[in-house]
């Protein structure tokens, strides 16, 4: 099933395949160092995001 055929909104739909395309983008060159022996602990080191953080969705 199409997501036009969901009705989902053309902004919607946009950012599914902005999140696609970024992951495709990651997984080419995943941003853990390739030394991270352990990705698990590598990612829970990364600090997070800040309280105020305000997703720029424009």
């Amino acid at each position: 099933m199409s997501l036009e055929a969901e009705t989902k909104s053309p902004r919607t739909i946009r950012g599914y395949c902005d999140t696609v395309r970024f992951f495709r983008i990651w997984l080419a060159d995943p941003i853990a160092p390739p030394e991270a022996d352990d990705p698990e602990a590598w990612l829970a080191s990364v600090p997070p995001e800040p309280e105020d953080y305000e997703p720029n969705h424009g």
